[in-house]
Parts: C-alpha cells; sequence; structure tokens
C-alpha cells in the first residue's frame, strides 16, 4: 500500500518459471493509494486479523525527507485500522533501486514512524519486512546492524523475506530471463535464503519477538522448516499460483502430522526449536 494511487508498470508484468516455481513480479505497487483503501476498510466488516503492508509511492522522484513524509502519510490513514502494520523498506522504487535498508535512512524512517504511532495514541505492532541474502551463508553484518536499529526503536517483529533482484542458481533459461528482465523474484528459489535469515534473525534476538517467514513456502514441510527456523507465522502466494487454494488445507493438515511426529503439542513449541 503507498501513499498515492498507483497504476503500476506497463504489462506485462508478472511472468511464470515453472522449471523453478518461481515467478517474477515487477507489478510497480498498484493500488488505489491510501485514501480509498481507508474507505474500502471502514466500509468492511471482518472477524480476521488485518495486516497492512506500506511501501514508498512508486515514483522514483520521491526522496529524502519527501520519501519518508510518504510512508508517514500512509502510516496515519490507516494505521488506525490495521491490526499490525508492516513496513516494506527492502522494496526497491527509486531510479538507482535504493531503499530504505542503507543505515541512516532506516533510521530516519523508524524515528518518524514510531513517533507518529505515539502522537496517534495507537499501540498497533510494527514489523519491518527485509530483503532475502544474497546465499544461505551471508555476511551477517549488515542485517545486524539494521536488527539493532530496530529493537532500538521498539519494532514489534521483522518479515523475513521480500522477493530478489538477482537470478542466481535458476534452471530457467538464460534467454527466457533476459526477456522477462527486471523484476522481483518469488518462490522455491528464495526457500533456504529466507529461511536462513529467520534463523538469524531468531538467534539475534533471542526469539523474544515473533518472525513472519516468507520465501518458497509450498507444503507443510517448507511452512515446517520456517517455523523450525523461528517463524511464529508464515505468509505464501507464489506457492498458491502452482499449487492453487487447496495448498492451505494441506498445510494445515501436514503441520499437525509433522508437530505430532517431533512430539510438539502446538505450532509454537516448535518455533526456533532448530535455529
Amino acid at each position: 500500500m503507498t501513499a498515492r494511487p498507483s497504476d503500476g508498470n506497463p504489462t506485462p508484468r508478472a511472468f511464470r518459471l515453472p522449471e523453478d516455481r518461481a515467478l517474477v513480479n515487477r507489478m510497480g505497487l498498484n493500488n488505489e493509494g491510501a485514501d480509498a483503501v481507508a474507505e474500502h476498510l471502514r466500509d468492511t466488516s471482518r472477524s480476521i486479523p488485518l495486516g497492512i503492508n506500506l511501501a514508498k509511492t512508486h515514483d522514483p522522484a520521491i526522496l529524502g525527507d519527501t520519501a519518508t513524509e510518504d510512508f508517514l502519510y500512509s502510516f496515519r490513514r490507516l494505521a488506525p485500522l490495521a491490526d499490525y502494520v508492516a513496513l516494506n523498506v527492502s522494496c526497491p522504487n527509486t531510479a538507482e533501486g535504493k531503499t530504505f535498508e542503507e543505515p541512516a535512512a532506516f533510521d530516519g524512517l523508524l524515528t518518524a514512524v514510531m513517533n507518529e504511532r505515539d502522537a496517534l495514541g495507537l499501540a498497533v505492532p510494527v514489523l519491518v519486512k527485509l530483503s532475502p541474502p544474497a546465499e544461505v551463508s551471508f555476511d551477517p553484518g549488515p542485517v545486524d546492524e539494521l536488527i539493532d536499529l530496530a529493537l532500538g526503536h521498539g519494532i514489534t517483529g521483522f518479515v523475513a523475506t521480500n522477493t530478489a533482484s538477482d537470478r542466481s542458481s535458476l534452471r530457467t533459461d538464460g534467454a527466457r530471463l533476459k526477456e522477462i528482465g527486471r523484476g522481483g523474484l518469488s518462490g522455491r528459489p528464495l526457500a533456504e535464503r529466507s529461511t536462513a535469515l529467520v534463523r538469524h534473525l531468531y538467534r539475534r534476538t533471542g526469539g523474544r519477538i515473533p518472525i513472519i517467514g516468507v520465501g518458497g513456502v509450498d507444503s507443510a514441510e517448507t511452512a515446517y522448516r520456517k517455523i523450525r527456523a523461528g517463524a511464529s507465522l508464515v505468509e505464501l502466494y507464489t506457492g498458491l499460483v502452482y499449487e492453487g487454494p487447496g495448498l492451505i488445507r494441506r498445510i494445515n493438515r501436514g503441520l499437525i502430522r509433522l508437530l505430532e511426529r517431533d512430539g510438539f503439542a502446538s505450532v509454537g513449541e516448535a518455533v526456533g526449536t532448530a535455529a
């Protein structure tokens, strides 16, 4: 969700990579904008928790303090309606591909958002959505700086991870990848990389705060690996494209079997046991 409406990037802007059970998307944050979404939510009754994902408006000219204010506008309009807010600091929507994961920009954004939350008198949980590491084994230094800044600002949790910009270790033909061009990679190729970051986040935070695991979840087994690495919650999208809506039921039933096999009475007992 962004402050201003956006039609997104020109089509086609989403591509399947069947050989890799993956997707590449460059949707361009197409949405109706914070004002319209806020009105829709006020007119909608619901009985399930609502998380709202905020990103900077898809306009490379919005930079610096203006970019922070763009985030704050969305937060003011939508945070009062949310059960939690995720700050998508890892979405590259500037001409240079820069994100809010640069430490100074990250620190400034979190300062502004948490001050705004206090000014609004809200207690809504605020989570931070991070990029995947380039490899399963990665240098923890840069992400540790972000983790420590987030904890210092009282962030409630993390979402790990966003899509990836690289195309490493894919089976899809190189000519096809070149034809597709830029976009965020999601699905099975991110499974181990995102799980590695979940595990690192859990260890670094001592399991004190929630982590939402995202990336390559397409079965009960892949969801279970995220949970045992430290994820309190699991999200999926690309898996639904390839497996269909019945995947949710299969994951839930499979998790019961896996928990019973390993002697856990609940998902909560399994969280972080393989971290």
